[in-house]
């Protein structure tokens, strides 16, 4: 069995120990270790040094951007940094249509197509999880961070 609670509040040491259960708090695993299983579930169109700008595109975007957001701005609905970027690698994954053949032979990108393609999809998915759960003041403050 697999549960996968929000916290442990409530449960008794018994219970934790005859489950077997292990529990993170959000901030002790970060933001890498659900970007490095998402970029495996990628499709083989998506080569690795195409997985390997995505991954740099979001480590150098997504830490100082979550940090304005949390310091500078104020959010409409209250949000955790790894749900953001867990909505960033969802909403990336929804947009890659052209990557998602039967047959990657059949791909009709280049390189440099894929590329821009994978640069423009990843800022995006950024826009419109990471940057969206602010008020309107302050996506005008992050279109000017941005």
């Amino acid at each position: 069995m697999i549960w996968e609670p929000q916290d442990l509040e409530v449960a008794s040491p018994a219970t934790v120990s005859r489950c077997g259960m292990v529990y993170y708090e959000p901030h002790q695993m970060g933001l890498y270790p659900s970007l490095s299983s998402w970029l495996n579930t990628l499709p083989e169109t998506v080569t690795q040094a195409n997985k390997q700008m995505i991954e740099s595109l979001f480590k150098w975007l997504v830490p100082p951007a979550l940090k304005y957001l949390r310091k500078e701005l104020k959010e409409v609905s209250p949000t955790s940094d790894i749900m953001m970027g867990w909505g960033l690698c969802k909403l990336f994954d929804a947009l890659l249509g052209d990557f998602k053949v039967e047959d990657p032979k059949n791909f009709k990108l280049s390189e440099k197509e894929a590329v821009a393609q994978l640069e423009g999809i990843f800022l995006f998915s950024m826009t419109w999880s990471v940057c969206c759960s602010v008020d309107r003041e302050g996506r005008e403050k992050f279109s000017d961070f941005f």
